[in-house]
């Protein structure tokens, strides 16, 4: 049996999810026919302080497979402090687990 450090990428999969995200408590709406709508988040600062984001735009979303583990991503926009910030949104369904990266 042959150890490699590289994980296996089937076809259909997007290899290692992004390591350096941020935990996320997301207000979703999920419709009948499935699809899930973020409208509030709440995120940690570097100093551990909460923030709400209730005024942002989801630009597109796109369903992933990380290793094999589904989720969804959602490319979205926000205006803070007079500046656009773009940030993409991840939510791992089997574990009901939101994450947030900037970009």
């Amino acid at each position: 049996m042959a150890y490699s450090a590289n994980p296996v990428i089937h076809p259909g999969d997007s290899g290692p999810a992004p390591a350096k995200t941020i935990p996320a408590a997301c207000e979703a709406w999920f419709t009948s026919t499935g699809r899930v709508i973020p409208k509030i988040i709440k995120f940690p600062d570097k100093t551990g302080a909460l923030h709400t984001l209730s005024a942002f735009r989801v630009c597109r979303s796109e369903n992933h497979r990380y290793c094999g583990i589904p989720s969804s991503v959602y490319y979205c926009e926000a205006i803070l402090e007079g500046k656009s910030h773009s940030f993409r949104l991840f939510f791992y369904p089997e574990k009901c687990v939101w994450k947030l990266i900037w970009d």
